[in-house]
């Protein structure tokens, strides 16, 4: 990584964020070790996840206490991982990006009820996040970018207007610009998945939120290390190229994790089983991001 990207990283101008902190100890030792090395500088949390141990959390707060971790809100909708969710609202992303099936799950007339009800969901997971971090966090996202889908976008806006969250400088993470940024003729990048973002934005744009930035990190978790590599230094390079051209921010999501041996010993022996469909691909994120 040359000098320009690594003065962008320290501004915070460009995001490298890892998504799913505490979901697996694999997904957790990543970001240490990459944030530890200068390869990341925030990550972003799943308050539920079955091992967001406290040793990890300890450690995340002193890489941000240094100045070498953000740590931001995931939130999520599209995965049961505690009982503490309001199951009601937790559907599979394949389903709340299917018309026909939001048009019955959210029926018309219902809409008040649905969006009180993410909102007080939203509250929930951030407040959850003061409670185990002692911070409110740097920023927010969503689990499969469902913050930026219909109904929880607009209780995403009325959560962040209503706690002030801009004067906090929390930011969010925007897709107004997903396809100008994620070319889809790149190895791995999703054409499919681009066009559903190109739909979702439509329906919810950014502009509500004073401070957001734009991502970049959109492909299909199917490439080699080589096609990852080459997508990595397109985003670099399209950040850096946004930044210079508008001043604002850009965020490249990735989803790196270790094996399991590569994880202390006393994590492994507490490891809650997670069955992860994308490890193949956080593997080989690491073993680029590793290399940046």
């Amino acid at each position: 990584m040359d000098t320009s990207f690594k003065q962008l990283l320290a501004s915070h101008n460009l995001e490298i964020c890892v998504g799913d902190f505490g979901l697996t100890p694999g997904i957790n030792q990543a970001t240490i070790n990459l944030a530890k090395a200068g390869k990341i500088n925030c990550a972003s949390v799943l308050v539920d996840a079955p091992n967001l141990t406290l040793d990890y959390i300890e450690e995340a707060l002193r890489l941000k206490h240094d100045h070498k971790l953000s740590l931001g809100l995931h939130l999520n909708f599209t995965e049961k991982l505690s009982s503490h969710q309001n199951q009601e609202l937790i559907s599979p992303i394949h389903k709340l990006l299917n018309p026909v099936y939001l048009r019955v799950f959210f029926a018309k007339g219902n809409s008040k009820k649905i969006i009180a009800q993410i909102y007080k969901e939203i509250e929930r997971q951030f407040f959850l996040f003061e409670d185990l971090f002692d911070c409110w966090p740097d920023f927010i996202d969503g689990h499969q970018h469902v913050h930026m889908l219909p109904l929880f976008a607009q209780a995403l806006r009325e959560f962040y207007a209503e706690h002030r969250l801009d004067q906090n400088k929390i930011w969010v993470r925007s897709l107004n610009r997903v396809n100008q940024l994620n070319r889809t003729n790149l190895p791995g990048a999703s054409k499919v998945q681009n066009l559903i973002l190109r739909m979702a934005t439509k329906k919810a744009r950014s502009s509500a939120y004073s401070m957001r930035k734009e991502l970049l990190g959109v492909y299909n978790y199917d490439t080699s290390p080589e096609e990852f590599s080459q997508l990595m230094h397109f985003w670099l390079k399209n950040a850096r190229s946004y930044h210079q051209k508008t001043g604002r921010g850009a965020v490249i999501m990735v989803h790196p994790s270790v094996s399991l041996d590569q994880v202390p010993l006393d994590d492994q022996k507490q490891a809650t089983p997670y069955e992860d469909n994308k490890e193949k691909a956080r593997l080989i994120e690491y073993q680029v991001l590793e290399n940046l």
